[in-house]
């Protein structure tokens, strides 16, 4: 019985609220496969309500790390926008790409100056 309501409360959780949040399970973004919600129902469907409910707890806490790790590497990374520095006098212009760099206020100056490629490695 316990099962069963749980199952319905996930179920309604995926169907009317998950859509319309903005975001998804920071677990699943790292690693894919379901989210937490998706483990969640198909461990109680699976194992039962209170033996699935460690299985379930760690992993939130898998969850808490994935989420910690998306935010360091966001942290990390800046946001930078390419602009086109000057060609010096006597610059072939196909070297212009080459001179590419990455600026942007809002990452104080992590990496102004840098390459385009080194703030989006992470892509």
């Amino acid at each position: 019985m316990l099962s069963h309501a749980a199952i319905a409360g996930i179920a309604a959780y995926q169907r009317w609220i998950s859509p319309y949040k903005g975001f998804r399970c920071a677990y699943a973004a790292v690693h894919g496969g379901p989210g937490c919600s998706g483990f969640a129902k198909h461990a109680i469907q699976t194992h039962g309500f209170w033996p699935a409910l460690p299985r379930i707890q760690e992993r939130f806490r898998d969850c808490r790390a994935a989420y910690e790790t998306l935010q360091n590497v966001a942290a990390s990374q800046c946001c930078c926008r390419a602009v086109d520095e000057k060609l010096t006098a006597g610059d072939e212009p196909e070297k212009k790409s080459q001179k590419r760099r990455c600026t942007d206020d809002a990452c104080n100056g992590a990496c102004a100056g840098a390459d385009c490629f080194t703030c989006f490695s992470f892509l």
